[in-house]
């Protein structure tokens, strides 16, 4: 019975393949369809996951800055305070006297015959 239903609805086989290609073309267009949605909606939820990985490290990033800031102000106290307790000795490199005087050391120590020797034997190393 099943093929009276075809013969009358398809007068030759030619008509009838090409009916069964145009059928079987719409079901791979409706495929297509279905793929394209599914591709969309990943891709969606990729950009959303990829927001959220960006919030989250930038909220990582801001408490890190934060957090050494806080570090950094905490130990630049410490230094003032540090600095506060003795307002009069001075750091060695801020004393032009001091400074002479280490120069002179340098000067006298590089001077020396002993030094020269030194320097040779380190030359030939």
């Amino acid at each position: 019975m099943a093929d009276e239903n075809a013969r009358k609805q398809f007068p030759d086989p030619a008509s009838e393949a090409m009916q069964q290609a145009l059928q079987a073309e719409e079901r791979a267009r409706e495929a297509i369809e279905g793929c394209q949605t599914q591709a969309e909606k990943l891709r969606e939820r990729a950009r959303a996951d990829a927001e959220d990985i960006e919030d989250r490290a930038d909220r990582r990033i801001e408490w890190i800055q934060s957090h050494c800031a806080k570090v950094l102000e905490g130990r630049l106290a410490e230094e003032r305070a540090q600095e506060a307790q003795a307002p009069g000795e001075k750091e060695p490199w801020t004393d032009a006297a001091i400074l002479a005087q280490a120069a002179r050391d340098v000067a006298v120590q590089l001077t020396r015959p002993e030094a020269e020797s030194h320097a040779r034997e380190g030359d030939s190393s």
